[in-house]
């Protein structure tokens, strides 16, 4: 491999040069000042590197990185919402008291309050507009991308000392999007080990700040979707499809529906009516008496049914198990062991004997 130093000499690698390489390359920054000419063999191994380097090791160090960013964007969206004037609960009872918290689809700065049935109450809040959601959801971390940038301009300058700052800020700037020109000459040792650092946070940091971006699309358009739906009106096309059942249009198909037009996914495939049937079905089954509400009898009852299911279930997993296919066994069982628990819950949160209700609790339930 060719490699030289800062009088343009060849030089023999170093373990610090080797990782400098790494870098560069696995990164697609390819600065171009080391490369393996006439090696036909370190060509072929450096092509497979760089496909397992893009799609394997910066992929998931985006993801890694993708923390830090959620963090940072919180913490700055909780400081921009102590400073939205936009009030977080209304009086929808009548009793003086601002105690009905208003659904609010995004952080920080909020849009306008929305009345949906002209009672003068606000029934959720807007968007905001695509300014302050942007600027918002995008700038805290940007911010951190150029700070990093600067402060790596800096040390750039202290390690290479015949390089003046507006270069340094460039080169930063020039790897942290991968374009990597190299016409700013990363020769010492102790610079290109720093180099090696910076592309590896930059490049990681810059990635997951694209893959933020994709993620904030989708809850744009999923923010505007739902108020269109909430404030548009229905065309009677739309309403008549809502009834299943041919006896009107009850309340469950109604939420149901608007979700369905809403756009919501269940795994990763958009909500259906016949998704919702197996559930009401098993209401149905609980539901033994028929009045519309599930008693507490009969939620032990299905606790109890839930339990017998236990051993069929670890049966069914030794099965596939000996089949060869663990994974579909383990993900039967702990969905099975999820529904167990989460009917536990439900029967110690509803059970008066168990959990009874607090004065607080009492007061924030409004009626209907």
């Amino acid at each position: 491999m060719t490699n030289y130093d800062s009088n343009g000499r060849e030089r023999p690698l170093t373990i610090i040069d080797a990782l400098y390489f790494t870098m560069v390359t696995i990164s697609t920054v390819g600065y171009g000042d080391m490369s393996p000419i006439n090696e036909p063999d370190l060509r072929i191994f450096s092509v497979c590197y760089i496909l397992i380097g893009i799609t394997i090791v910066f992929k998931n160090l985006a993801f890694i990185f993708s923390a830090p960013i959620r963090m940072v964007r919180v913490g700055m969206l909780a400081l921009i919402e102590s400073f939205d004037p936009t009030p977080r609960t209304v009086d929808t009872s009548g009793d003086g008291f601002s105690d009905t918290h208003l659904p609010k689809y995004s952080d920080g700065m909020s849009g306008e309050m929305i009345d949906l049935n002209g009672n003068g109450i606000a029934d959720f809040v807007s968007y905001p507009s695509p300014f302050v959601y942007w600027g918002q959801e995008l700038l805290p971390a940007f911010i951190v991308m150029v700070l990093i940038q600067l402060i790596s301009a800096v040390i750039f300058c202290e390690l290479l000392p015949d390089l003046k700052l507006g270069v340094a800020l460039y080169h930063c700037f020039i790897t942290a999007t991968t374009v990597g020109y190299g016409d700013v000459s990363i020769s010492t040792q102790s610079a290109r080990l720093f180099s090696s650092f910076h592309i590896l946070i930059s490049v990681s940091w810059l990635g997951a700040l694209l893959k933020n971006y994709e993620v904030l699309i989708d809850k744009r358009e999923a923010q505007i979707a739902h108020t269109m739906l909430l404030t548009r009106m229905l065309n009677p096309d739309e309403v008549h499809a809502m009834d299943k059942d041919n006896k009107g249009v009850d309340k469950l198909e109604f939420v149901v529906n608007m979700l369905i037009l809403l756009g919501v996914k269940l795994c990763d495939k958009p909500l259906e009516w016949n998704d919702v049937r197996p559930f009401i079905l098993k209401f149905e089954n609980l539901d033994k008496d028929n009045d519309g509400r599930i008693a507490h009898d009969e939620l032990d009852l299905f606790v109890e049914q839930e339990k017998a299911l236990y051993p069929k279930a670890a049966e069914l997993c030794r099965e596939l198990e000996n089949e060869g296919k663990l994974t579909a066994g383990r993900r039967n069982w702990d969905l099975l062991r999820h529904t167990h628990h989460s009917l536990s819950w439900m029967k110690r949160s509803i059970h008066p004997s168990v959990r009874p209700a607090s004065n607080a609790t009492k007061n924030h339930i409004l009626p209907v």
